[in-house]
C-alpha cells in the first residue's frame, strides 16, 4: 500500500496538442475488446494517442484502384470497361 502523504503519479498518456484537429467528431462504434486493446498498445508504442493513430492510419492507408485496402477481396468488376495500358 502506498503512503497517503506521497502524491499519486498517473501515467502520462500521449495526447494531441490542443487545437490540432480542424473538424473533430466523436465516433461511437463497437469493436472487439481485443481489437481495441491492440490499437491502444500499438498507439502507445508509437507514442501517439489512439485517435491520432487512427487518423494517421486513415491518412496513410494504401488503397487499390477500387478505393479499398489491398487486403480486402477485390470487388466485382462486372460492367466495367477494360482500360488498355499502352
Amino acid at each position: 500500500m502506498s503512503d497517503p502523504a506521497e502524491p499519486q503519479v498517473r501515467e502520462q498518456k500521449p495526447r494531441r496538442k490542443m487545437g490540432a484537429l480542424v473538424d473533430p467528431v466523436l465516433v461511437n462504434w463497437r469493436i472487439e475488446r481485443t481489437s481495441r486493446a491492440f490499437f491502444n498498445e500499438v498507439a502507445a508504442r508509437s507514442r501517439m494517442s489512439v485517435s491520432e493513430f487512427v487518423d494517421s492510419m486513415a491518412t496513410n492507408m494504401e488503397l487499390t484502384d477500387q478505393g479499398i485496402p489491398p487486403w480486402v477481396p477485390e470487388l466485382d468488376r462486372d460492367g466495367e470497361l477494360p482500360i488498355d495500358t499502352a
